[in-house]
């Protein structure tokens, strides 16, 4: 009797809606490892964009961190050296060393806008007074005038801070204090007038008055100072054009320091009184600017972000806003602390703000595959 064995182990076939099923699959497998891959690249390219802008803030936030330091530091110098000054006998002599012993250097350009370091002295101005504020003794840029001038004598229109003396013989001796920066106002569209501009600060002795006075050109070399994304410098208004640029702001919110020096406070030649600020744009060229007293224009909620939130939580600040062109900038911002005088404590004098054009201040634009 024969056995079939072939069809005893004869090979199962496979369903045929198992194998459809399993090879149709596999091409949505495939499609969810693709998208997985896709997303996970995105999600690091996220990433990296979003520590790349980190970074910026980080490097503006540095940037106006330094501004504000070295302001600062010019300040605290003038504190010193008063009380220096104090201890010296008032002689021309004396006087005249100390004003050429106290030179620094500060930026300008020359005719090819090559950037130049020259020689200056610190302080235009070394003033000896006594504890009624009559000037005995003066040395101004150099050339000395021993003729008394009471403080009656002492007038605005001349860039004689009298409001600085006064308070100066008030003061208990041994203290000091910082005045306002006084310059005469240039409209746009003429020279800026640098003649006798500076700040004062006043140490009060036990008979007299010591007075010196900062070369406004020293606290204006600030805007010349590198920061991101550190393109020279070559032209200050040009950088300003195109959206780089640093300007600095009082505690009374008026622009002490700018690259449209136009925008700067001034006292008016010909009236001997301070311009009036700006209310609107359409005054710009014409009046300088404070913060608070600006009313209506492109500037009023940038102008309400400094007032509200970077001037008042004395540390720094970064955001958006546009300029009186209507261009977008990214700004940060800095408080300037000053140890002496009335600023000693926790104290503001002003704040520092940079600039930074947009177009500068972006994401990578491309992604390259990562090496694994």
């Amino acid at each position: 009797m024969e056995t079939n064995i072939t069809n005893r182990y004869e090979k199962p076939s496979l369903n045929p809606w198992l194998i459809i099923l399993l090879t149709a699959s596999v091409p949505l497998l495939l499609f969810f490892f693709i998208f997985f891959k896709w997303y996970q690249d995105r999600t690091d390219f996220r990433r990296v964009r979003s520590q790349f802008v980190q970074r910026q803030n980080t490097v503006m936030a540095f940037d106006a961190m330094v501004v504000s330091t070295g302001f600062g530091d010019l300040l605290e110098k003038a504190g010193r050296d008063v009380q220096i000054l104090s201890v010296v006998p008032a002689t021309a002599e004396n006087l005249s060393q100390f004003y050429k012993a106290q030179t620094g250097e500060f930026t300008k350009y020359d005719q090819d806008d090559n950037v130049v370091q020259a020689p200056l002295p610190f302080y235009n101005r070394l003033t000896y007074l006594d504890d009624k504020g009559t000037q005995l003794l003066q040395l101004f840029e150099g050339k000395l005038d021993s003729k008394h001038r009471s403080l009656s004598e002492c007038k605005l229109a001349d860039l004689c801070d009298k409001d600085l003396i006064e308070k100066a013989i008030k003061l208990t001796p041994g203290q000091i204090y910082y005045g306002q920066i006084l310059r005469y106002y240039s409209p746009q569209g003429t020279p800026e007038d640098f003649n006798r501009a500076g700040l004062s600060v006043a140490y009060r002795g036990q008979h007299s008055i010591n007075i010196l006075t900062i070369d406004y050109r020293h606290l204006q070399d600030h805007l010349t100072s590198p920061a991101f994304p550190y393109d020279p410098k070559r032209n200050l208004l040009d950088a300003y054009d195109k959206g780089n640029y640093i300007y600095i702001v009082d505690a009374n919110f008026n622009f002490i320091t700018h690259p449209h020096y136009w925008k700067v406070i001034g006292i008016d030649k010909k009236t001997g009184t301070w311009v009036p600020p700006m209310k609107a744009d359409s005054e710009n060229g014409t009046h300088p600017i404070n913060v608070a007293a600006y009313e209506r224009g492109v500037l009023k909620g940038y102008f309400e972000r400094l007032l509200k939130t970077s001037f008042m939580n004395k540390g720094v600040d970064i955001f958006r806003a546009p300029n009186l062109a209507g261009t977008s900038r990214i700004l940060s911002v800095a408080p300037i602390f000053v140890s002496k005088g009335q600023y000693q404590g926790n104290e503001i004098y002003g704040h520092v703000i940079i600039g930074c054009n947009v177009e500068y201040f972006e994401e990578p634009k491309t992604m390259i595959v990562p090496y694994y």
